[in-house]
């Protein structure tokens, strides 16, 4: 308490020495008239909790501006915003266009400047806010909070925290409030009464027609990163974060209070931080049941946002594990005022902390949202260390989750999500050091340590990564399609080969006992719903000799770039997807005057390519305080890879030769199990 109370001290000298004249005249404002006591009660929120806080300089990044402004140009070329009577959008032509990548793509290549490293700098807020922006910031706020009908019941303190603030992440802009007042004045217009929630779903909608959530951007454009706020308004383009922030500021530009909330890591899918906003309207509540983590089918996105795959898979083979939904171990909340509880808070100056928590802006919300339980464990050497974190398993390292002080040799995790892989750790020079065997933190709120025992058994390995059900969806869009050859382009003598009416998600052979002879051979799709494919080969006799057929693609071209010779280029990564107006078939012409008895036919079907595969170079990790090789072995035909491996631990197939996506294992009854 001792030295919060320091903190606090500090800061506060902090800010009066910065802009001192400024801040007084702020709180002077309000300070004795009885109608703005309220008002003046909310300055002092913001003046105090500004102290300590940093945002991004926008000058510093002012060379990426013109990416922005062109994206903002790309737009507006192909905007037609038709509104219906109630001047709510109902089309999608405002947004980037599809092919938006290789447009920006095109941008950059002829702006080679963009590719020059740049630094980005942050500024003390204390800095920079001015008081004709802080009063601005105050009145728009109150101006919404007490005019506009869904907000009027709002309580002060909830308003405080989730409206007022004039920033969301650490960058603002001074015309944020100003900008979504005016772009959803027809909603403030309408006569109709709405509530919260009905009023932040229409933003959300709105926001979803002219935002282009790309989680790849920050890796496919990292020189754009961070974004200014203003250039995220105006670029329209980011990962989930910058979707957040511009979706919760919008809200709480219209008197909406809402809650910028992360998952620092998800439990099975190595995808780095998750952030989701929540609107905070007890009225709408529609939370019946909290996130468990069991991977059984069941739509939680209502909850957070992307965190299960909705396919119900009532076709895939029983003895075949899918991954339904992303564990969640942890949820935080970052807000404007200073969390007294948060780790960044409690420790001493010279304390090194992970990065995540070097934060005093942090609440952990993880109940609200998820059934969790705490974990007491006993660690090594703890009497070394102040704090112990429990992480995450990430292909570039564990991740610390959650911290927790270290008080003797024994330690409780609080509110740590079920059906999840944790590893206890100290955080010492920038490295994290085991702490204790990892663990399963198991349904019933248990652990189960997963360390490797002397006897050995043959581990029968197909892939190195989760089978979720959204791949297997996009495998479906090829069932009940059929391979067909013929002698007319008019389709009129076709003869079917084969058809594709049992669930395959990899490359598969089939072999044919066809005697005729076609020039075109094609693969007509069951027109019904979504129709993909990632690879197809004919193989037949020709010359005598068996062969890979090759000739002129015909039948439908594709859309969204994925067109007809993504189908039979040899590349299983790439597919090809039906465009839905044009013909139900594709395939090649061996030729005039060809003709070739099939004998075989490959296909894959649209899918992740995490399958162990012919060629490349595998090695297998086991986690004994450290990873340990068992070995390496190479893919043959789409068959597993055998190991002789310790029983009991987690495992992690590793791809030497490409890919990215990898999960640690447990292996029990011969079965892989991912986590």
């Amino acid at each position: 308490m001792k030295r919060l109370i320091l903190f606090v001290f500090y800061s506060s000298m902090l800010l009066i020495s910065c802009k001192s004249k400024d801040y007084r005249s702020v709180i002077a404002q309000y300070n004795g008239n009885a109608s703005d006591s309220l008002k003046l009660q909310a300055a002092r929120f913001l003046v105090e909790n500004a102290s300590g806080q940093e945002s991004l300089d926008t000058a510093s990044m002012v060379k990426n501006d013109k990416v922005f402004y062109f994206l903002d140009s790309i737009v507006q070329k192909n905007a037609t915003e038709e509104r219906d009577e109630k001047g709510e959008l109902r089309n999608g032509k405002i947004k980037i266009p599809d092919d938006y990548r290789g447009i920006l793509d095109g941008f950059v290549n002829s702006h080679p400047d963009l590719l020059l490293p740049v630094t980005p700098k942050y500024i003390s807020d204390t800095a920079t806010l001015t008081r004709s922006f802080l009063n601005n910031n105050i009145d728009e706020a109150f101006w919404a909070w007490q005019n506009l009908p869904w907000s009027k019941e709002v309580p002060f303190d909830i308003f405080k925290e989730y409206i007022l603030p004039y920033k969301v992440i650490n960058t603002y802009w001074e015309g944020t409030r100003q900008y979504f007042m005016e772009k959803y004045k027809h909603i403030i217009d309408s006569s109709e009464k709405k509530s919260l929630y009905e009023v932040s779903e229409i933003i959300r909608k709105d926001i979803h027609l002219w935002f282009k959530e790309d989680g790849e951007a920050s890796r496919i454009w990292p020189f754009l990163m961070p974004m200014s706020f203003r250039n995220i308004v105006r670029g329209k383009l980011g990962n989930c974060f910058e979707a957040t922030a511009i979706r919760t500021s919008a809200m709480r530009a219209m008197g909406i209070p809402v809650a910028f909330e992360s998952v620092p890591q998800w439990g099975n899918v190595s995808s780095g931080t998750h952030y989701f906003y929540t609107v905070l309207d007890p009225k709408s509540d529609t939370i019946t049941k909290l996130i468990d983590n069991a991977n059984i089918y069941r739509d939680t996105r209502y909850i957070v946002e992307g965190s299960s795959y909705v396919a119900k898979l009532e076709w895939v083979p029983k003895d075949m594990p899918v991954l339904y939904n992303k564990t969640i171990p942890k949820i935080y909340r970052k807000c404007f005022s200073r969390q007294a509880n948060s780790l960044a808070a409690i420790k001493a100056p010279d304390d090194q902390v992970p990065e995540f928590f070097n934060d005093n802006h942090l609440m952990d919300v993880t109940r609200k949202y998820v059934e969790a339980a705490d974990v007491k464990l006993t660690l090594l050497n703890a009497q070394k260390h102040k704090y112990a974190y429990l992480c995450i398993f990430n292909p570039k390292g564990w991740e610390p989750v959650q911290w927790t002080k270290v008080e003797g040799d024994s330690v409780i995790f609080k509110d740590m999500g079920k059906n999840i892989v944790y590893l206890p750790a100290y955080f010492k020079n920038d490295l994290l050091i085991p702490a204790g065997p990892a663990f399963l933190l198991q349904m019933n709120g248990l652990p189960k340590f997963l360390v490797p025992t002397i006897n050995k058994s043959d581990l029968k390995l197909t892939r190195k990564f989760r089978f979720s059900s959204h791949n297997a969806m996009n495998a479906m869009e090829c069932f009940a399609g059929r391979f067909q050859g013929c002698n007319d382009l008019g389709l009129m003598d076709t003869v079917n080969l084969y058809t594709n009416n049992t669930f395959k998600h990899k490359m598969t052979e089939v072999l044919l006992n066809n005697t005729g002879k076609f020039r075109y051979l094609l693969f007509q799709f069951s027109g019904i719903g979504n129709a993909s494919i990632a690879e197809i080969e004919f193989w037949g006799i020709v010359d005598g000799k068996e062969q890979k057929l090759t000739g002129t693609i015909f039948g439908n071209k594709g859309k969204y770039s994925k067109e007809t010779e993504k189908a039979f280029d040899g590349n299983r990564d790439s597919y090809f997807f039906k465009d839905a107006g044009g013909p139900t078939y594709i395939g090649i012409d061996l030729g005039q005057n060809k003709r070739a008895q099939i004998t075989r036919i490959r296909y894959c079907p649209r899918n992740d390519t995490n399958d162990v595969l012919p060629g490349d170079t595998y090695e297998l990790f086991i986690w004994n305080n450290e990873w340990v090789s068992l070995g390496t072995k190479t893919g043959v035909d789409f068959q597993p890879l055998t190991f002789n491996a310790p029983q009991g631990g987690i495992y992690w197939l590793r791809d030497r030769t490409k890919g990215k996506e990898e999960r640690i294992f447990t292996y029990e009854n011969g079965k892989q199990f991912f986590w």
